[in-house]
């Protein structure tokens, strides 16, 4: 009370009073508990760490996660705004947005066959437009807004496959590999602008190609195009591509099937 003493309260012998709490708590912390493996993150590669150790007779494993759902990055937002929800694998009226990783590559890897083997893959391996070569074939889109309306539309920019091939096989990997001493430590980000500044490229359809490619660099490899060193990184070389699965497919999405998982 104002103008009262403080209540000062002296624990009892062996009683817990957590002082770091927001209130002084006497309840004593959980006991003690060991485990065989500890696993940070149940993300894609906590999970097959905590498969394999499982499959290997390690039964004793706890996996941490500080977000509230399984998947990591993977993570699928469904219509209903749920997030990563194994009751939406198979539902076919469920068309999820993922907003980590959607391609899993078709190249024989270990999670394909696993993903494929559980039946997770059905509905991408039904059409055979669901499973495409990246940088292979695309297709431009200008978007305009209609100045008295202000309703936006998107017209489809003819030649695309010639866009690829002038810009990015023809030109900037050609420019890599002419001057490929001179950029030794340079990034993707920064070679590329040098590359436009070299070629003097001044079209604006062919400028926004190049800034669509760099977002394309970032969500492969989910980092900075200024972070991915050109001599470590190969992106997209002319025959190097390599097939991959769209799984933002109605029933799908690679959060819904983690968490499933």
């Amino acid at each position: 009370e104002a103008g009262g003493e403080a209540d000062a309260t002296t624990p009892a012998d062996g009683e817990y009073v957590d002082y770091g709490a927001p209130f002084a708590t006497t309840e004593a912390p959980p006991a003690r508990q060991n485990y065989d493996a500890v696993i940070v993150g149940a993300g894609w590669a906590g999970i097959r760490a905590a498969e394999t150790l499982l499959s290997g007779g390690v039964e004793n494993v706890i996996i941490l996660e500080a977000a509230d759902h399984v998947g990591g990055r993977a993570r699928s937002v469904n219509l209903d705004g749920s997030i990563n929800d194994p009751s939406k694998v198979g539902d076919a009226s469920n068309v999820p947005y993922d907003l980590g990783c959607e391609w899993l590559y078709d190249n024989g890897n270990a999670m394909e066959a696993r993903l494929v083997e559980r039946g997770y893959m059905d509905s991408a391996l039904a059409n055979d437009r669901y499973t495409a070569v990246p940088m292979q074939r695309g297709a431009f889109y200008r978007q305009t807004r209609d100045e008295d309306t202000g309703e936006l539309s998107a017209e489809r920019i003819e030649d695309s496959d010639e866009w690829i091939e002038e810009t990015w096989h023809k030109g900037f990997l050609q420019f890599r590999e002419e001057q490929w001493d001179n950029l030794e430590g340079w990034s993707y980000a920064d070679a590329i602008d040098q590359y436009i500044e070299a070629d003097r490229w001044t079209d604006d359809e062919y400028l926004q190609f190049f800034n669509l490619v760099e977002d394309v660099i970032e969500t492969e490899y989910t980092a900075d195009a200024g972070d991915l060193d050109l001599h470590e990184v190969e992106f997209f070389p002319r025959g190097y591509t390599v097939r991959s699965h769209y799984a933002s497919l109605p029933g799908m999405g690679f959060g819904n099937i983690a968490a499933d998982y």
